[in-house]
């Protein structure tokens, strides 16, 4: 049983580095089960050229290619899987802070308090900045992660290495720009209340 949970860990965070945030996708929809999803996006036949010594082209040896990719980089994996919950975590208390703006908005508009409700739409026009500057990363990542599974493909494990590394320094910069968002959501309810 420990053994089908730690799969079944594994499996979801691979899915979570490999589509991003398509840890949405219901888990019934069967995408944690296929050896494509293990490595990356590599499918086997990405991975043929990566096969050294084994002359019969068998399954096995792409399972062995799958599984030290796997193994190699499984401290990395699990630090992104980190990441990504702490980012949605970040992005819930975020929608709760908004929808509490939202009210606190509504009654500064009720009693005219026109001074406050200038001061929050200031505060506001910073988090476009920072909106601006987590689409920016969130390209990265994206360009990150390719390039990840491009030195995977060409068997460059030493570049695969540097890339995940830095998917995992741009995802704790993105997280530091949602904390930053959420001290300004509270600077706006603050003002608003």
């Amino acid at each position: 049983m420990r053994n089908k949970t730690l799969v079944a860990v594994l499996t979801a965070m691979m899915l979570l580095f490999n589509a991003g945030l398509a840890a949405a996708a219901p888990a019934s929809s069967g995408l944690g089960t296929s050896g494509t999803n293990l490595t990356m996006g590599l499918s086997d036949e990405d991975l043929s050229g990566v096969l050294v010594d084994n002359a019969e082209g068998s399954a096995s040896g792409l399972q062995n290619i799958r599984s030290s990719v796997i193994k190699q980089f499984e401290s990395e994996f699990h630090q992104i899987a980190q990441l990504e919950n702490a980012k949605l975590g970040l992005r819930q208390q975020e929608v709760e802070k908004i929808d509490q703006i939202l009210s606190l908005t509504v009654t500064a508009l009720d009693q005219q308090d026109k001074e406050a409700l200038q001061e929050a739409r200031q505060l506001r026009q910073s988090i476009k900045t920072i909106n601006q500057n987590i689409r920016s990363l969130h390209q990265q990542v994206t360009q990150e992660r390719q390039a990840f599974r491009q030195a995977c493909k060409n068997g460059d494990l030493d570049s695969a290495g540097s890339h995940i590394n830095q998917v995992i320094e741009l995802m704790t910069q993105i997280n530091g720009k949602l904390q930053e968002k959420l001290g300004i959501f509270d600077q706006i309810i603050s003002t608003l209340s």
